[in-house]
């Protein structure tokens, strides 16, 4: 294997275990001393072993460009930097490499699964594996002057998962890495919009992604999906800033080639774009009233993240959310049905179920009676046991946790979601290389062998899934 695919190794892997460090309370001359003795840039500030802070050569310059004697007398505590920026040791290290630019930092400090730190991690590691990388992409995003600039760096979207693809990256992995990627471009697009057009969210608001976006699992460049939610109290002028960051950035997004959505749902729409009491009250509306349309219109919101702006409106959506469905026993059901209504396409004998006529003839859609079973399903099982965040495949493994699925279960899930993702995946990525629309449809006769095999067996288990929704809501029992 090259190099470069120490990137789809946990990062744990890449950096210094032993941290240099100092203490909240010790002063600014003592850890001037700790940094030449060490011939280090930055001192972790910690205590007891948790990781609070840091201290860097930006902060002793700050110091003394300010002339004032008296800042000697300072701690750690008051001149470190915080909150500090940690990624787990086990993470993939194309992972730490995107937090890096993402917060244009030179460190990240590494923490076990107790939260206490387990090494450090510097550009200058990363660097090292992704000079001819894709990943260093991520660069080009950062040194991007116009939306043109960003628009010729998502090109290379498919360049980038063909690279990781070849390199052993698994699809889950890969999936995490275009999520990054397509985030970064995002960030990118929103302060090139306040740099050239003067145009910004309010402070009292947040944009946030929906659908795959929502749960950090695209593939590749998917239709938008997103919303605004701003203060109780933002005043007209909040609330015309908010319209405006909302339409120029789907337009610029459009521009730089992400599609937008078929449906609307987008945060350049005036329905999409509510207070935080306005997005309560419809979320109110679409659970206590399980109607057909509103339990579409809660699929597309009920995966959300915050993208940029504020987040306590994130949780507090998210605490809203499991408290309505667990007082509406009717919710659950009513929403498995919604999840149910597109069929299982095997048949008798497990033979493929495929469109008899049309231009679809012989073909099947993995998305709709395969990948959107998993995913909604998945999510209403986690809303139900309050678990609101992560991809379909985070929310399985907190859910086997849970005991609401055993440890075969989740395997045999697992296995099928993996595949046709990863399916899907490589689907998208011919077509774009072909210069053709992607799609979702496959033809099993036109499948090898082996991959045939591995598609029947996903949805075996997928059925197996559908009547585990089936029994636990009670589906059958409730009126049409």
């Amino acid at each position: 294997m090259q190099r470069s695919g120490v990137l789809f190794n946990p990062v744990g892997d890449l950096s210094a275990k032993s941290v240099i460090t100092c203490s909240p309370d010790d002063d600014v001359v003592s850890i001037a001393k700790i940094m030449l003795r060490e011939n280090i840039s930055g001192v972790v500030v910690a205590k007891e072993g948790e990781p609070l802070g840091m201290v860097t050569g930006h902060d002793f310059r700050d110091i003394i460009a300010s002339g004032d004697p008296g800042m000697l007398k300072n701690t750690a505590r008051d001149i470190m930097s915080f909150p500090l920026v940690t990624l787990p040791a086990s993470a993939m290290a194309f992972e730490a490499f995107y937090l890096l630019v993402k917060h244009r930092i030179h460190k990240i400090v590494l923490t076990d699964d107790e939260g206490r730190m387990a090494g450090i991690v510097t550009d200058t590691d990363l660097m090292r594996t992704t000079t001819s990388s894709p990943l260093y992409l991520h660069k080009e995003i950062d040194a991007a002057s116009t939306i043109g600039d960003l628009k010729e760096v998502n090109t290379k979207t498919v360049a980038m998962a063909e690279f990781a693809r070849g390199r052993g990256a698994k699809v889950r992995e890969l999936v995490r890495l275009v999520s990054h990627f397509n985030d970064a471009v995002t960030m990118k697009a929103i302060e090139l919009m306040e740099e050239k057009e003067g145009v910004t969210l309010p402070d009292n608001a947040a944009y946030m992604a929906l659908g795959s976006e929502g749960r950090g699992e695209q593939t590749l460049r998917t239709d938008q999906d997103s919303a605004i939610v701003y203060a109780d109290d933002a005043t007209d002028a909040d609330i015309k800033m908010a319209a405006t960051f909302g339409e120029r950035l789907v337009h610029n997004l459009v521009e730089i080639g992400v599609p937008p959505c078929p449906g609307n749902s987008m945060a350049s729409n005036p329905k999409m774009r509510n207070s935080l009491s306005g997005w309560k009250h419809l979320l109110e509306k679409w659970i206590t009233e399980p109607s057909s349309e509103n339990m579409v219109d809660f699929g597309i919101f009920m995966d959300h993240r915050t993208i940029y702006g504020n987040p306590s409106f994130e949780r507090e959506i998210s605490g809203t959310m499991v408290e309505l469905a667990r007082r509406n026993s009717l919710f659950f059901p009513y929403a498995a049905r919604n999840i149910l209504r597109f069929r299982n396409p095997l048949g008798w004998f497990n033979r493929f179920l495929v469109d008899k006529t049309g231009p679809d003839k012989g073909t099947l859609d993995i998305k709709k009676t395969g990948i959107f079973t998993v995913t909604e399903g998945v999510a209403i099982l986690g809303l139900e046991a309050g678990i609101t965040e992560g991809t379909t495949w985070d929310k399985m493994e907190t859910l086997r946790d849970e005991g609401i699925i055993n440890d075969e279960e989740l395997d045999l899930l697992r296995e099928a979601f993996t595949f046709l993702i990863g399916t899907r995946l490589w689907m998208q990525m011919r077509a774009i290389e072909s210069g053709v629309k992607a799609t979702t449809r496959v033809n099993p006769r036109h499948m090898p062998a082996h991959m045939t095999a591995r598609l029947r067996q996903s949805f075996i288990e997928i059925e197996h899934f559908r009547k585990l929704l089936k029994d636990r809501y009670q589906v059958d029992f409730i009126s049409r």
